[in-house]
């Protein structure tokens, strides 16, 4: 059994100056789908991912996993 969702991803992250975070907006759309998950638990896989060069993008890729949570 499959279920199928569309996701517009690209559209939303390029209509939210989300730049190449499209795979982040599926990502949160996923987490939701599963329900599984803590913000806690959220924050700290982000902080093990995104590097310390590039800390400034957590935001943004929070904002997109919120996107596609919404959806």
């Amino acid at each position: 059994l499959f279920t199928v969702f569309y996701v517009p991803a690209t559209q939303m992250a390029s209509d939210n100056k989300l730049g190449n975070l499209a795979n982040m907006i599926i990502v949160g759309k996923l987490l939701k789908e599963i329900g599984d998950y803590t913000e806690d638990g959220l924050n700290a896989a982000l902080d093990k991912v995104i590097s310390a060069r590039h800390a400034d993008m957590k935001e943004a890729n929070l904002k997109a996993i919120q996107l596609g949570a919404e959806l």
